[in-house]
């Protein structure tokens, strides 16, 4: 999976996975909560998971490249404030 397959999108207290690949989609859904909210095709994570989301894709996937400017200390910012 690249950069291609998947957008992090920061709303402050919400920040949105989207994948933009049927293969992120297929791997978002196998690793997370048959419960997870999704919202608009993406995946709705509170600020304090996504670092570890992030980390999971990026270990269990394929060489996967973050999205360019998806800073994760900007993701938590908004939870640790």
């Amino acid at each position: 999976m690249t950069a291609d397959s998947l957008s992090v999108e920061n709303h402050g207290s919400i920040i949105l996975f989207r994948p933009l690949t049927d293969a992120m989609n297929v791997w978002l859904r196998a690793h997370t909560d048959p419960t997870a909210s999704w919202f608009g095709g993406a995946l709705a994570v509170e600020p304090r998971y996504a670092e570890d989301l992030l980390r999971a894709i990026r270990e269990d996937s394929d060489p996967i490249q973050i999205p360019e400017g998806c800073d994760i200390d900007e993701l938590r910012k908004d939870y640790d404030d």
